[in-house]
């Protein structure tokens, strides 16, 4: 036998032990290919794309307003109105307080001038213990009925009317009361009541034709700050003007803002504060200190104006907060500029509901 072909026949493999040499086919890897088709490709349709809703955002100015116009009673500094008058101005807030006494009627009430803005012409007119009469007046004629001025405002009114020194605009101003008498003696309610400030005052009203005015809201008389905030709602609201704008005592004009009590012990007391955040810009070459600049955001200033156009609640960080969910619930494309938004004041009358 030849040796070397018994070498080569051992170290050849058998080809009946083991797996076939064929090579198994690769499985068909294009997911294009379907059985029964021909092999033609099918066209895979991607998925529709949906874009999220942006949710609406307000600036740091925006933010510091709402603050001002929901809760005023508080620590904030520059506090400006985020519109297009984009000019340094000098910003600060000025706060009056008082004591009110309730009237032989049973009646006592203080009303302010949302946007007044000198210190020798009332901001204020409230009761005191000689009130007697059952009607709701401003005229300080009348016994009980005496003014209070904005003793921390820097100018007088003819500083500021007739574009003399300054030009001026109220950012935000707020009324609060609260009973300090005797807990024995505690009764009565409140009521808070707001016009727009070109609507005077009409001396002469009743508490009953108060009460059934729909800007009026009842608080019970519990020892809480119960208030009503100013609403910018027409243009001189917002516009730098050369108006002191103070109460005129005689005919009720410039006084919107309104906290009454009725039904309440003869004599008993109430703590009152008037808040207000000013803006002033100089006249011509006058200098008047400390400008500061100021923000614009105008779809933030419309963000606003439009969820707190139906709101009457007491200044508060609980009326801030809900607000404020109620305008970040909000998308850009439901703010359009001073432009009211149903829905925006829907969505905030739940929330508050």
């Amino acid at each position: 036998m030849n040796i070397s072909k018994a070498i080569t026949a051992q170290n050849r493999p058998s080809m009946q032990a083991g797996p076939r040499n064929k090579q198994k086919r690769k499985k068909n890897s294009n997911p294009n290919k379907v059985k029964g088709r021909n092999n033609r490709q099918v066209m895979v349709r991607p998925p529709s794309i949906v874009m999220p809703q942006t949710k609406f955002r307000l600036a740091d100015c925006s933010q510091n307003y709402l603050k001002a116009l929901t809760n005023p009673f508080q620590e904030l500094s520059d506090v400006c109105t985020p519109d297009q008058h984009e000019l340094p101005s000098w910003k600060f807030p000025t706060l009056l307080r008082g004591i009110m006494t309730v009237g032989s009627q049973g009646l006592g009430y203080a009303l302010a001038g949302a946007i007044t803005q000198s210190h020798d012409s009332p901001s204020v007119i409230f009761t005191n213990g000689s009130f007697v009469t059952s009607s709701i007046t401003t005229d300080t004629s009348t016994a009980g009925v005496v003014a209070s001025n904005d003793d921390q405002f820097p100018y007088t009114t003819a500083q500021v009317t007739g574009n003399a020194l300054t030009n001026c605009r109220v950012v935000a101003s707020a009324i609060r009361m609260r009973y300090i008498s005797s807990e024995i003696k505690r009764g009565g309610q409140f009521l808070t009541y707001r016009t727009v400030t070109t609507a005077p005052w009409h001396n002469g009203a009743t508490s009953g034709e108060i009460f059934s005015n729909q800007t009026t809201v009842p608080y019970p008389n519990n020892r809480q700050w119960v208030g009503v905030c100013h609403q910018p709602a027409v243009p001189q609201d917002y516009d730098y003007d050369a108006g002191s704008h103070q109460i005129v005592p005689a005919t009720g004009q410039n006084a919107n803002l309104a906290i009454i009590v009725t039904g309440a012990e003869v004599g008993t007391q109430f703590e009152w504060e008037f808040i207000k955040y000013h803006e002033l810009i100089p006249v011509g070459n006058q200098a008047i200190p400390g400008l500061t600049a100021s923000h614009v955001d105008m779809d933030g200033l419309s963000a606003i104006k439009d969820v707190l156009q139906t709101s009457l609640r007491t200044p508060s960080e609980s009326y801030y907060s809900s607000a404020y969910k109620a305008i970040t619930q909000l998308t850009p494309d439901d703010v359009s500029g001073f432009v009211s938004s149903v829905k925006s004041g829907l969505a905030f009358a739940k929330l508050v509901a």
